[in-house]
C-alpha cells in the first residue's frame, strides 16, 4: 500500500502461472497475503499472474521480460500434478533450487473447505513459505513463524487467525542474498 513505514531494503519477483482452477479473487488477495508478509520482512514482492487473461498492468512486463536473477516461478498445481508429486499428501508445496515453486492447490483446498477468505489467506501464507525456501538455501525450516514446518501446518488446520512472518534473522539472510544475487547481474556476470 501507500502508507509504507519503509522503503523496504530489497525487492523480489514472483511469476504465478494457475494450472490448477483457481478462482482470480483468491489467486490476489493470496499474492496481497505473501507481498505483506515479505513487506514485514523489508522485502518487495512483486508479482503477476502470467499465461492468463489478468487485468494487472505489470502482468505484460513481468511475465514478457527474461527472468532476472531475483524472479522466481510459482506454479498452482491441480490435483492430477500433485498426485504425481510422490509427496506426502500433507505437503502444500515444494521449492526448487532453481527458483522454482510448485504449490499443491488442492491440498489447499481440502483443509480450507469453507471459506474463501481463509483459503486466500493459507494460500498466501504456503506461498510466502515457499518463497523463503527458494531465499534461505539450506534447510531453512525455524521453530517459529513462517517457515516453521510444524507451526504452518497447524495454522492451515485453523486458518482464521493465521498472521505469519519471518524472524529477523531470515528478512535479513533474505535480503542479504537478494543483494547478491542483483550484484552479480550488475557485475556482467
Amino acid at each position: 500500500g501507500a502508507l509504507q513505514a519503509e522503503t523496504p531494503a530489497a525487492e523480489v519477483t514472483a511469476r504465478v502461472y494457475r494450472l490448477a482452477r483457481v478462482p482470480d479473487s483468491t489467486v490476489l488477495a493470496a499474492l496481497r497475503t505473501a507481498e505483506w508478509i515479505f513487506n514485514r520482512a523489508g522485502i518487495a514482492l512483486r508479482w503477476s499472474v502470467c499465461g492468463s487473461a489478468d487485468r494487472d498492468s505489470g502482468a505484460s512486463e513481468i511475465c514478457a521480460n527474461p527472468p532476472g536473477p531475483s524472479t522466481i516461478t510459482v506454479k498452482l498445481l491441480p490435483q492430477t500434478m500433485s498426485d504425481r508429486s510422490g509427496l506426502r499428501p500433507d505437503k502444500f508445496g515444494v521449492a526448487l533450487p532453481n527458483s522454482q515453486v510448485f504449490i499443491f492447490f488442492d491440498r489447499v483446498q481440502r483443509i480450507t473447505k469453507e471459506a474463501d477468505f481463509s483459503r486466500s489467506l493459507v494460500l498466501g501464507h504456503i506461498i510466502a513459505h515457499e518463497l523463503g525456501h527458494v531465499l534461505l538455501p539450506g534447510d531453512s525450516h525455524s521453530a517459529t513463524g513462517i517457515m516453521s514446518e510444524k507451526l504452518l501446518m497447524a495454522q492451515c488446520e485453523q486458518p482464521g487467525m493465521m498472521r505469519l512472518a519471518f524472524t529477523r534473522r531470515q528478512s535479513e539472510r533474505m535480503r542479504l542474498r537478494i543483494a547478491l544475487l542483483s550484484a552479480n547481474t550488475t557485475d556482467g556476470g
